[in-house]
């Protein structure tokens, strides 16, 4: 079956590695992100959405201009959110709601206009964080997490009844070129080896492949069990604290 496949924030990391897994088994994917360089090409079941979405106003802009090529959807998946550099535990109220609108506002607000377009048996899926269960991330980031966790579980019930599925993966350490993970290897190696040895059971870091395959398993299987689960991938790394 040919599944019409939504993914917010598919510049990047696990959004462009869905979307390339997704491409190239025939579904059509449509791609929302604020970078304008790709190295996924545009190609007749391909279609970008470039807007940064820093304001309620830009998600509404981007759902309209979406649903003029595609009016019902199978799968959404948000690969969105951050730190965005703001590690203060004594936050501002401004840097708060920043942290919140890019990891939990952007969600709600996308699927106030979405969910009424998902097919039945359709499914969300969000990028929650590990840092909700370790506590050793920033506070605001780590609060901005667990208020999308927390939605995910309530909504996974409620829209259950409805034929939608909602879920989110909790993701431990993993590494891609350029992410926080590589630069940390780069900047300060010794860290990053004593991260490995210590935190990891598995001794490696997970790869973004990993995820992934994972994450196209959800989109392609039938995987309503998970609906209001949110769902760990870290290899134990919480256990290893």
């Amino acid at each position: 079956m040919k599944l019409n496949v939504l993914i917010i924030g598919g510049g990047s990391s696990l959004g462009l590695g869905l979307a390339e897994n997704l491409v190239s088994s025939g579904h059509n994917i449509f791609v929302v992100t604020g970078k304008r360089s790709l190295s996924l090409k545009k190609r007749e079941d391909i279609h970008f959405f470039y807007n940064s979405l820093q304001k309620p106003k830009d998600v509404e802009k981007t759902v309209n201009q979406i649903t003029n090529y595609c009016a019902e959807f199978d799968i959404v998946f948000y690969n969105i959110g951050g730190g965005l550099g703001l590690t203060d535990p004594m936050i501002s109220y401004t840097d708060f709601t920043k942290l919140l609108w890019f990891n939990f506002g952007i969600v709600q607000e996308f699927n106030r206009f979405i969910l009424p377009k998902i097919r039945n048996s359709g499914k969300i899926i969000c990028v929650g964080s590990i840092a909700t269960r370790q506590i050793v991330g920033s506070l605001g980031y780590t609060l901005a997490k667990t208020a999308l966790e927390q939605y995910v579980r309530f909504l996974g019930k409620e829209f259950l009844k409805k034929g939608v599925s909602i879920m989110a993966i909790s993701i431990g350490a993993y590494f891609e070129k350029g992410n926080a993970m590589d630069r940390l290897r780069k900047k300060k190696p010794d860290v990053f080896q004593d991260f490995i040895n210590n935190r990891l059971p598995r001794k490696r870091m997970a790869t973004t492949d990993e995820i992934v395959s994972f994450l196209a398993y959800l989109c392609n299987q039938e995987s309503s069990i998970f609906s209001g689960s949110v769902i760990a991938m870290d290899g134990a790394e919480t256990n290893s604290l």
